[in-house]
């Protein structure tokens, strides 16, 4: 009987079908180690960016409290200050866009209203206690201030009719 080259010795043909090769379990192994990096920078990726959408969201509920908060402060009588409210805190200081001007003019030089009003911009800082959320921004807001005597002068006009 005559052999293939191949297999010389008996019991040396070596069987496909029965298990896999270490070259195979190797291979398999570098398949699931770059599969399984790829899903773990993912994974951190898509952490990464809830986080950062999270304090953006923190961020933007800070600003609008504090908008809130500074809508009822009057630049004109108070340019700077601060307040607190509950875990927040917002500090804000103003500068004038424009001078303040005084009424109205009227007939004979005579100034007619009895406010000063002026243009702010107002520097608002805030901070959250709570969340560890800070935002800052600036804000425009209109100040008034009764002109002192003002309203002795109305009373002094509506006399004369």
């Amino acid at each position: 009987m005559v052999r293939p080259a191949h297999a010389s010795a008996p019991g040396r043909l070596r069987r496909r079908g029965s298990g896999f090769a270490l070259l195979e379990v190797i291979v398999a192994f570098a398949l699931m180690a770059i599969a399984g990096t790829t899903l773990f920078a993912w994974v951190n990726q898509s952490l990464a960016t809830a986080n950062r959408l999270k304090r953006m969201e923190d961020q933007a509920q800070l600003s609008l409290a504090a908008q809130a908060l500074v809508a009822s402060v009057n630049p004109m009588q108070e340019p700077s200050g601060e307040r607190d409210a509950g875990s927040l805190r917002v500090h804000w200081r103003s500068e004038p866009l424009a001078p303040p001007r005084e009424g109205a003019p009227g007939a004979e030089g005579q100034t007619l209203g009895i406010w000063t009003v002026g243009l702010f911009v107002m520097r608002v800082e805030a901070d959250d206690a709570n969340t560890g959320a800070s935002a800052s921004f600036d804000l425009t807001q209109v100040g008034t201030l009764a002109r002192p005597g003002a309203l002795q002068e109305l009373e002094t006009l509506r006399g004369r009719r």
